[in-house]
């Protein structure tokens, strides 16, 4: 059994992204639970300006000098694709099958997933995840494994 827990906090983006695979036959339970700080101008810009939620290859770098600001995402290289899936050829967020995408194109295999569910919109056509999932494409073991990688929100 593998899980991971990510604690985010940061730019008034607060939560955290959990998720299980009893074994690597099995698909990953995935539980998103991010909300913004009780400011509406966060909440609309989260609303508005979040494009998609991607897995990046590597961890972002620690700061190394308190005080001095670094973009952690320009530390994590590029989307996770071992697969080497076409991006320019995936279909939009939520229309194709979870292979379809890369594996750390969670916008691409999981918005629109929940059926029966609603999701609390503040905008329609929101990027926003919220909730649980299941993903057959998303290990967390093998060479392969998202575990140790890093989540880069796009704007």
């Amino acid at each position: 059994k593998k899980f991971f827990r990510a604690i985010i906090n940061s730019r008034g983006i607060k939560g955290q992204i959990t998720a299980i695979q009893e074994t690597p036959f099995n698909p990953t339970w995935i539980n998103i639970s991010l909300t913004t700080i009780n400011n509406l101008e966060i909440r609309l810009w989260y609303a508005t300006k979040i494009a998609s939620y991607r897995i990046h290859e590597l961890p972002s770098e620690p700061a190394k000098n308190i005080g001095i600001p670094v973009d952690s995402c320009s530390t994590t290289k590029k989307l996770f694709n071992p697969l080497n899936i076409d991006e320019e050829t995936t279909p939009p967020p939520g229309y194709g099958t979870q292979d379809q995408y890369a594996i750390g194109d969670l916008s691409g295999k999981l918005q629109d997933r929940k059926e029966g569910s609603y999701h609390n919109y503040i905008l329609p056509g929101s990027a926003k995840l919220s909730g649980i999932y299941w993903d057959t494409y998303l290990p967390l073991s093998g060479i392969h494994s998202i575990i140790h990688r890093s989540l880069v929100l796009y704007r």
